[in-house]
């Protein structure tokens, strides 16, 4: 695995905070908020103090979320990296633990009827309509999908930040796959490739071969 795949740190992003160009759905939100509310040891106040961010907070606090509604990446980014804080797990180990638990559930629940496979490899399909929809701007495809097998392509992605559009895929991937009935999947990721830039931030692109067992 390459190194720089896994960079996820937007304090060289230029934008202020809520005004950022690379987007995600208020569905991303509205669930980690939810989840610290309930699970995580002193709940938001707890966050916030882990987080020290005072113009994410305010941000926070002055948005109100909607499910279908796009926002600005880097916040969630600050307040992910504070539960996990608070919650003493490696950043990325947390996300992909939050990720295969939103795939589970959009495949059961959120996504139910656009995403009702017949098999691992027919679910394989039909993942990238889903990363389309949580982060806005940015495209995938899969190439090849048959049982046990799936290759595709993921782009538009902000370099600064990558790391956190791979934990999130292969969390809400296994999720989604294992609900189709696969187990032990695994990914060998391309090095980054360049995909241009949005308004100043180069963005990259990568290859993925996923593989799992029935």
């Amino acid at each position: 695995m390459y190194k720089e795949t896994w960079a996820c740190d937007p304090s060289s992003l230029r934008h202020r905070i809520g005004e950022g160009p690379f987007r995600v759905r208020g569905v991303l939100y509205m669930g980690n908020f939810e989840y610290a509310t309930k699970r995580t040891p002193g709940g938001l106040p707890a966050v916030y103090a882990a987080m020290a961010h005072p113009e994410v907070e305010a941000f926070l606090d002055n948005t109100i979320f909607l499910a279908t509604s796009s926002y600005d990446l880097v916040p969630a980014i600050h307040f992910l990296r504070a539960l996990a804080k608070v919650e003493g797990t490696p950043f990325d180990k947390f996300v992909r633990g939050r990720a295969r638990h939103a795939g589970e559930n959009n495949v059961m629940g959120l996504y139910r009827a656009q995403m009702r496979s017949s098999s691992a490899a027919d679910m394989a399909l039909r993942l990238p309509r889903i990363f389309e929809r949580y982060f806005e701007n940015c495209r995938a495809e899969m190439t090849i999908a048959t049982e046990g097998l799936a290759e595709g392509r993921f782009s538009g992605m902000a370099a600064p930040m990558l790391g956190f559009y791979l934990w999130c895929n292969e969390g809400f991937i296994e999720g989604a796959l294992g609900a189709a009935g696969a187990r032990d999947v695994r990914y060998v990721w391309s090095s980054p490739l360049p995909d241009g830039e949005r308004d100043g931030t180069p963005q990259k692109a990568l290859t993925v071969r996923i593989t799992w067992t029935a």
